[in-house]
């Protein structure tokens, strides 16, 4: 059996280009959330407060994870680092940042490969869904979401 290479890319996605996130059996406020076509639209341009107190997801003030995500993600690539090694340059930047440990955390969530927004091949959540739907909520306009590509480790190719 052949042990495929892992090799990471940071992608930035507009939230509206997302899928919607599906079965969301908690918390409460996420449960009720059907949001097609143009009422997703509407939520982007109108969002709701930054912050709520509902739950942990919706505490996050996300466009700011997000916008400190991307930055520091292109400061790690202007020193020439890619994938995983520059999610980890992102959380020792992020430090120097005067944020806060919630959202230090949201920052390192969005760029590392420990609990990234992940879709699967046939483009659907594999991880992330909560953090997705808050980001719809408060009308977040881009992200990072990570992208896993196994490459052949005799040829270098992707599979």
């Amino acid at each position: 059996m052949t042990a495929w290479i892992e090799q990471w890319h940071h992608d930035i996605t507009p939230v509206v280009d997302l899928p919607l996130p599906r079965e969301l059996e908690h918390p409460a406020c996420m449960t009720r959330h059907t949001l097609p076509g143009i009422q997703r639209r509407i939520r982007q341009r109108y969002p709701r407060a930054s912050a709520q107190d509902c739950c942990t997801y919706h505490r996050q003030d996300w466009t700011l994870a997000s916008e400190t995500a991307i930055r520091l993600l292109a400061a790690a690539h202007a020193e020439g680092l890619t994938g995983e090694p520059a999610g980890d340059r992102v959380s020792e930047l992020v430090t120097a940042e005067g944020l806060g440990a919630e959202d230090r955390h949201a920052v390192a969530c969005l760029v590392t490969t420990v609990d990234p927004i992940m879709l699967g091949d046939d483009g659907d959540i594999n991880e992330g869904r909560h953090r997705i739907q808050a980001m719809i909520d408060q009308g977040v306009t881009r992200t990072v979401v990570l992208r896993l590509v196994l490459l052949d480790p005799a040829t270098g190719l992707a599979t």
